[in-house]
C-alpha cells in the first residue's frame, strides 16, 4: 500500500515536473501531495494555470498573415506534444504517458 502511495506521488510530482519544464506559470504554491490529496485550491489553481497556457499559447501560433511557418518551434516542443498519447477505442482507454526515459501504459476501463 506503502509503494502505491509513493507512485502517485512519484507519477503526479512527474507531470508538475514537466509542466514546470513548459514553463506553464501559476503552479509554484501547486505541490504534488496537494493534488494526490484532492486540495481543492491546489486542483483549481493546476487548472487555472493550464487554461492560461493554453490561451496564450493559442495566441502565439494565431496566424498574423496568411503565410505560417513553423521555423521556430523546438525540438522540446516536438517531444511536448508527443508526450502524452491517448487511444480511444471499445469500452477502454489506453493512456501512454512518457516522463524522462520512462515510459507507461495505462488502461482506464469504465462501464459504459
Amino acid at each position: 500500500m506503502r509503494a502505491r502511495i509513493l507512485a502517485e506521488l512519484e507519477n503526479v510530482q512527474c507531470c508538475l515536473d514537466f509542466l514546470h519544464a513548459q514553463k506553464v506559470q501559476g503552479l509554484e504554491q501547486v505541490t504534488a501531495v496537494d493534488i494526490r490529496d484532492a486540495k481543492l485550491k491546489a486542483v483549481l489553481a493546476l487548472f487555472f494555470a493550464l487554461s492560461r497556457h493554453k490561451q496564450a499559447s493559442k495566441q502565439r501560433t494565431a496566424p498574423s498573415s496568411g503565410n505560417v511557418s513553423n521555423a521556430g518551434k523546438s525540438a522540446s516542443e516536438d517531444v511536448a506534444l508527443s508526450s502524452v498519447q491517448r487511444i480511444t477505442g471499445g469500452s477502454s482507454d489506453e493512456i501512454l504517458t512518457a516522463c524522462g526515459n520512462n515510459v507507461e501504459m495505462t488502461t482506464l476501463t469504465a462501464n459504459r
